[in-house]
């Protein structure tokens, strides 16, 4: 897990902040291991975590503002695309379009 995170040295000379350091890293590798084996396809379950994080979590984004909305637009690999699509469609909420009732344009 040191190897796979980075976290050959500890952050701080104090024991009981380094050991909240480690759990949560440890937390954050139990979340990684469990996504790669409950949501990656079988082609991606021999990945390192290195890997993943790589893949997954440091991914270059351009985010562009216009017309009162704001975009960002995420650059993942072609062989992930798949995934990365799954994902969005799967975890983040769908938008609907909003425009104002009729009525509520009239009355005000």
């Amino acid at each position: 897990m040191l190897g796979g995170l980075d976290l050959h040295h500890p952050p701080s000379k104090e024991l009981i902040a380094n050991q909240a350091f480690y759990a949560v890293a440890t937390l954050a590798y139990n979340v990684m291991i469990s996504l790669k084996v409950l949501d990656l396809p079988d082609d991606a379950q021999n990945c390192r975590i290195q890997t993943l994080v790589r893949y997954l979590l440091t991914v270059p984004v351009s985010v562009s503002t216009h017309a009162r909305y704001t975009v960002a637009r995420i650059c993942v690999p072609a062989g992930w695309l798949r995934w990365w699509r799954w994902f969005v469609d799967q975890w983040l909420p769908k938008r609907k379009p909003v425009r104002p009732a009729l009525e509520e344009v009239d009355s005000a």
